[in-house]
């Protein structure tokens, strides 16, 4: 069972964009890993524009560290 979630993103025009996170919203990873690796304004905006779920992105690395 998976844990979905929405990751928004306010941007420097002031509108507000959001992106839906699949699975494994669990807050303690999911925030985790958007504070290690989406630090930016230009990334946080990336994963938005791109339409992409953490899990596309992160998911190598996530396997790397459950083995």
């Amino acid at each position: 069972m998976s844990t979905s979630a929405c990751i928004t993103v306010l941007g420097t025009d002031g509108i507000y964009r959001s992106v839906y996170n699949h699975s494994d919203g669990y807050p303690d990873w999911l925030f985790n890993q958007l504070r290690t690796y989406f630090n930016s304004q230009e990334l946080a905006d990336w994963i938005v524009k791109h339409g992409l779920s953490l899990i596309h992105i992160s998911e190598p690395t996530r396997q790397a560290e459950i083995s």
